[in-house]
């Protein structure tokens, strides 16, 4: 199956899928706004739109906001001051309040791939529950309106790289993304070719050797800050008055000019020279490069706290670290390999230099789902204090973040009901009682078959 006849074919069978790309070919959305999250993917899925959008003849506006879920507060300052006729939440988690945005004359658009936190009944709400990213996602309903071109199939290989959708020459390529991949990687070799030099990030399987395109997306993660706002204003004059996600964001804009000379490259510095705003970006890397070499002996105390069914899970504990899950990432590979796990998770709990607490896990299969333990941790912990807006979790089976952004709120009572639900976890998984949908529920993938 091509990837246009994938497209035609999820068009007949996904009504949100259908309805974005009627209101965008009928124009009954003349003037839109985006909320985009922050991260490598938000950019990526922003870029496409707005390409899209410009095409269209659709006028727009496009806030990056840094945390993750929607704030009620932002989307009011800017029904405030303009009016719209919808609102396009893009990477920015599927909550149920995201109804309460949603107001006779404009309508709310969610795209995004995150673990439903809540059903909002009144949006569009556009999240197929497959393995993918948001630019992928909006690189369908560009696709399906015509308007694909081989910039916009690079575009969406960052934004899959970069939130681990794809894995290339490590992990099979997903049954929903394959039809896409096979053409897009096609049209860009140079990008897929193993070579050997200083390993990302990414390599997680193995050291030996990366790929460009593992290299171009660690690049969008240290200029945005991976969604986790590592930015070095407060080291460097030079960077004082840059918004990292809004230049990763206009530099992909600008990229477009030199799509024909995309697949050509074979390199990260032939990369960088096409970008504009390059030396800010060189300036902005070098400082992530400093940052990744002195902090990464950080997680060497990491320790192992227990077992969960099949799956080991690790420990670290304490204070702020810069990178902490890219690093983590890299840590927990090494942790597997040097003793052998069958799978295993990295849960890092650390209190931040502001009194917030951050947990931040990785994992290297989906036996358990590391994104439904921090949502129901998350939940939890709003059970209890309230702050919904201000503590927040989620994410994917094997990377997923909890953040209590209340300093008032203690890092021992947080870490406490951390430990408190893991022991929950613990105890199931020895028992192997809870039924397959509860199971599910609280992270046991394991025992929901």
């Amino acid at each position: 199956m091509t990837y246009q006849e994938h497209i035609e074919s999820e068009l007949k069978t996904d009504g949100a899928f259908a309805a974005i790309v009627d209101g965008l070919r009928s124009k009954r959305w003349k003037r839109i706004l985006i909320f985009a999250d922050d991260d490598p993917d938000g950019g990526t899925a922003a870029a496409i739109l707005i390409r899209l959008f410009k095409a269209l003849g659709i006028e727009y506006r496009v806030d990056l906001p840094a945390p993750f879920e929607l704030e009620a507060f932002r989307v009011q300052a800017w029904a405030d001051r303009e009016r719209f006729d919808a609102i396009f939440c893009i990477d920015k988690g599927t909550c149920g309040y995201y109804d309460d945005f949603a107001v006779p004359g404009r309508d709310f658009v969610v795209i995004d791939h995150h673990l439903y936190q809540g059903t909002p009944a009144k949006c569009i709400v556009y999240n197929p529950r497959k393995p993918c990213c948001t630019a992928y996602l909006c690189h369908r309903i560009l696709t399906a309106l015509g308007r694909r071109t081989d910039f916009d199939d690079f575009v969406a290989l960052v934004g899959l790289r970069a939130d681990w959708s794809i894995r290339p020459h490590t992990f099979p390529i997903a049954d929903y993304i394959v039809p896409f991949y096979d053409e897009a990687s096609a049209k860009f070799p140079r990008l897929f070719e193993k070579i050997r030099t200083r390993p990302t990030w990414m390599e997680i399987d193995q050291r030996e050797w990366t790929l460009v395109l593992n290299q171009i997306a660690e690049l969008s993660f240290a200029v945005t800050g991976g969604g986790f706002q590592y930015w070095y204003g407060d080291r460097d004059p030079a960077l004082k008055d840059t918004h990292p996600p809004t230049l990763h964001l206009d530099a992909l804009l600008e990229l477009g000019q030199n799509a024909a000379n995309l697949p050509a490259v074979d390199s990260l510095d032939r990369f960088v020279r096409m970008i504009p705003n390059s030396e800010t970006i060189r300036r902005m890397y070098e400082w992530y490069l400093k940052d990744w070499d002195s902090t990464s002996a950080k997680l060497d105390n990491a320790f192992r706290a227990g077992q969960i069914g099949p799956v080991t899970v690790y420990f670290f504990v304490g204070g702020e670290v810069p990178l902490l899950p890219m690093i983590g990432s890299v840590k927990l590979g090494d942790l597997v390999k040097k003793n052998g796990d069958e799978a295993a998770a990295l849960i890092m709990a650390v209190r931040l230099n502001n009194g917030w607490t951050h947990f931040s896990m990785r994992g290297t299969s989906e036996k358990i789902h590391l994104g439904k333990i921090c949502s129901n941790l998350a939940s939890r912990l709003v059970g209890r204090h309230g702050f919904k807006d201000e503590i927040t979790g989620g994410g994917h089976p094997q990377a997923s973040e909890c953040k209590i952004r209340r300093p008032e709120i203690s890092f021992f009572d947080n870490l406490r009901e951390l430990t408190e639900y893991l022991h929950r976890l613990e105890s199931a998984a020895v028992a192997a009682q809870v039924d397959g949908k509860e199971a599910a529920d609280i992270g046991l993938t394991f025992l929901s078959a």
